[in-house]
């Protein structure tokens, strides 16, 4: 019989004429409920062929409706409906889908076991991952994670925290994969432990440490890791094929991290002149090769056996040229960190804002800080701009060696000049020897962590986010399940884990005294910027225009001279503009209530900038002709410099302003100062206050900075995706020129308006 001979259709209406009595019998409650699985199965396949979305989500919450119904039904098989919803997930992703295979793990759960149902997590997160959403995919290993705690599901566990790590490595969240790699090798070396037996999974997860450390730039931890990797690999016993795979792998390991010490800073080489003997003593050759290289050691790299005698200066310099464009390289770190210092400043991106952490280099400053940034980077991981807003473009965090012996760390918010950072103290010598202590630990983690959040953004609705990340998401769990990187260190690399570059100095080292002069790697500076005023689209943004979900937190930037804590402190109230006669040009002065306050946010800028740096950086404007009604009512706007260079594909950035409006009685005094500005070309800027007593505002006279940009306008000149947007208020009545048929200000106002109406609805 041919295919074409047989009608579907009719044999469709068979089987459902069947199937619906069987769905209704109540007095056969499993039976009813198999036949309505079939039923809704045969809608999902008629709602696919048709292409019909809204009929495959009323097809999801049915089939979610009978997961429900299935708990008390011990004979109801789930192991039907179990498979066809997995085999669905590999093409399927909506949230519809994800309620049903989220009841899916909760009746298998019931069923069977915790770590079957995080099997399952497993599985739908690693479909996410080829359905190339891996936010997703880490709030499903999340999940899963949670669920494999057990000793005897390690090696889902395992699989787990890998997959973890490579989520957050895509998403740009690199100290949470390190952390979440660290976590899958000590887990792997349980194993080795106990029995002696190396499973190759510990290769496979100290593999993807090293990867994570070059990511991050750090030579000492990858070189550790990559040491540690290649005794995996030599006493493990996988296939021919695995092993042909690893060593390739071992390869490109090594030609990466060769680049991460061709990479090295003339001043830095002084560092590595005992380094080269360890190579030798792993059979590490490639790595070896590139620390002469990049010592500027030519010579012995002929006598060390890595050059041929009879290759001439020029043969060694084309393949080191080679070398530094393999494919790849530009995407190593621009800074290679040797923790060759005191101290050392580590870097995370987080929805944009830059988290700075200065460590001392010792092994529980560089713990306590790995575990800040992982576990923070693990809790933000799947919170976007609709969840929280951040408003600083650096956070910075140092770490003070100054607690009590052996105590548990604390921290605090230090406001002295500037902007505020935290401060976190900790001893040399804590360690968590007991469950208390670690307990304590996690405890502490946990609150640094969400007063950290609090400090550098704004969480939109406090109750909704924490319900959400807290519950159906469980970050917390994500974010500190794994983030003890202290246990997690010594588990791994011993008791004492090689922290600076010179730990891995033998102590019978030969140096190779550093002769290069100028760096090896150079990278492609942009063009200087041509000046010229920013344009600005129109209309609703493109439906291809960036989505929160599909951008990495390093695609994200804050753009923010506005420090709001300190503004809100500071508390602006006005403008004046004054003349000095030891400044050539007049002097516009923010008028603030605390004084302390006003103060940091200049020193902050200074800080920042330089003295006059704010120029470049600090965007002033004056908006005139806000309103008809109020003739001699202008606004003052101060907010970031917007550069052409911010303009890239697939990156977006978030920006911070203040503005305020002045409404004089008349307008003589801002046409003064733009008189004297016009004529003098530049003006000082400078905070003021006024004085107990005294009527009139002072200014800060030693913060005062020299400025040349100002931005002065009609209102009527604002579009509708204009940085000045955000001065117009609801009711203005912009004055407008008779011959401006269309004046953009119109759209603006329009659009000020749904942004507001959205924003309280």
């Amino acid at each position: 019989m041919k295919n074409s001979d047989v009608d579907t259709d009719k044999k469709k209406k068979n089987l459902v004429s069947i199937l619906q009595p069987l769905a209704a019998d109540t007095a056969r409650p499993n039976n009813a409920l198999e036949a309505k699985t079939y039923l809704v199965l045969i809608d999902v396949h008629e709602a696919m062929i048709d292409e019909a979305q809204n009929g495959l989500d009323d097809c999801w919450r049915a089939l979610g409706d009978i997961l429900d119904a299935s708990k008390p039904l011990g004979a109801y098989p789930v192991e039907l409906l179990e498979s066809v919803v997995s085999e669905f997930g590999s093409v399927i992703d909506s949230p519809e889908f994800d309620e049903v295979y989220t009841k899916l793990t909760e009746v298998i759960a019931q069923r069977r076991s915790d770590g079957a149902a995080g099997q399952a997590h497993i599985k739908r997160a690693f479909q996410k991952l080829e359905l190339e959403n891996p936010y997703e995919a880490i709030r499903w290993l999340g999940r899963a994670e949670e669920l494999l705690l057990k000793r005897e599901y390690r090696d889902e566990l395992t699989q787990a925290l890998l997959g973890s790590s490579g989520a957050y490595s895509v998403v740009g969240l690199r100290w949470a994969a390190r952390n979440r790699a660290l976590a899958a090798l000590d887990h792997t070396m349980h194993e080795f432990r106990e029995s002696g037996i190396v499973e190759w999974s510990a290769w496979i997860a100290a593999k993807q440490l090293v990867w994570s450390e070059l990511r991050l730039g750090r030579a000492p931890q990858a070189l550790a890791a990559l040491i540690l990797a290649k005794m995996i690999m030599s006493a493990s016993a996988p296939s021919d094929e695995l092993r042909a795979e690893a060593d390739e792998d071992l390869i490109s390991i090594e030609v990466a991290f060769g680049l991460s010490l061709l990479n090295l800073k003339p001043e830095q080489l002084g560092s590595i002149t005992k380094l080269h003997d360890i190579f030798e003593e792993y059979d590490l050759v490639i790595a070896g090769m590139a620390t002469l290289f990049s010592l500027g050691q030519r010579q012995a790299l002929r006598t060390e056996g890595y050059c041929p005698a009879e290759q001439t200066d020029q043969d060694i310099e084309d393949f080191l040229n080679h070398w530094i464009a393999v494919p790849g390289a530009d995407q190593m770190p621009d800074h290679t960190i040797l923790m060759d210092r005191d101290t050392v400043e580590f870097r995370s991106v987080v929805l944009g804002c830059s988290i700075l952490l200065t460590s001392n280099s010792d092994p529980v400053s560089v713990g306590i800080a790995e575990s800040i940034l992982g576990c923070l980077e693990s809790f933000m991981a799947t919170s976007d701009e609709r969840d929280v807003m951040p408003h600083r473009e650096t956070l910075r965090i140092v770490m003070r060696s100054n607690a009590d012996e052996g105590a548990v760390p604390s921290h605090r918010v230090v406001e002295d000049k500037g902007a505020s950072f935290f401060e976190v103290s900790y001893s040399p010598a804590f360690r968590q020897d007991s469950a208390e202590k670690m307990q304590t630990y996690r405890d502490w983690l946990h609150v640094a962590i969400v007063e950290i959040v609090c400090h550098f953004a704004i969480v939109r609705d406090v109750e909704k986010w924490l319900t959400k990340i807290a519950d159906s998401e469980r970050g917390f769990s994500r974010a500190l399940l794994f983030s003890d990187m202290l246990t997690a260190n010594c588990n791994v690399f011993g008791n004492k884990p090689p922290i600076r570059i010179s730990d891995h100095f033998k102590t019978d080292a030969r140096e190779f005294a550093p002769l290069r002069t100028a760096p090896l790697i150079i990278r492609e500076t942009a063009e200087p910027e041509i000046e010229t005023s920013p344009k600005y689209g129109e209309g609703d943004p493109p439906d291809d225009f960036a989505k929160p979900e599909e951008m990495k937190h390093t695609d994200r930037t804050v753009l923010s001279p506005i420090q709001m804590d300190l503004w809100n402190k500071a508390g602006w109230y006005g403008t004046a503009f004054m003349i000095h006669p030891q400044w050539p040009g007049p002097l516009l002065a923010l008028h603030f209530r605390d004084a302390d306050a006003a103060r940091r946010i200049f020193e902050d800028w200074r800080e920042r900038w330089g003295r006059v740096g704010s120029d470049e950086n600090v965007r002033l404007s004056i908006v005139t002709g806000v309103s008809k009604r109020e003739p001699f009512a202008y606004s003052m706007h101060v907010g970031p410099v917007f550069r052409t260079s911010l303009v890239e594909k697939g990156k977006t950035f978030l920006s911070l302003s203040r503005y305020m409006r002045l409404n004089p009685t008349t307008p003589d005094n801002l046409n003064n100062f733009l008189a004297a500005y016009d004529q003098a070309g530049e003006f000082g800027l400078a905070p003021a206050i006024t004085p107990v007593g005294q009527k009139f505002p002072v200014p800060l006279y030693d913060l005062i900075q020299p400025r040349r940009r100002l931005e002065v306008r009609p209102a009527w000149t604002i579009e509708d995706h204009d940085p000045d947007l955000s001065v117009l208020q609801d009711d203005d009545d912009p004055f407008i020129p008779e011959d401006q048929i269309d004046p953009p200000v119109r759209r603006a106002m329009a659009r000020i308006k749904a942004i507001r109406k959205a924003a309280t609805s």
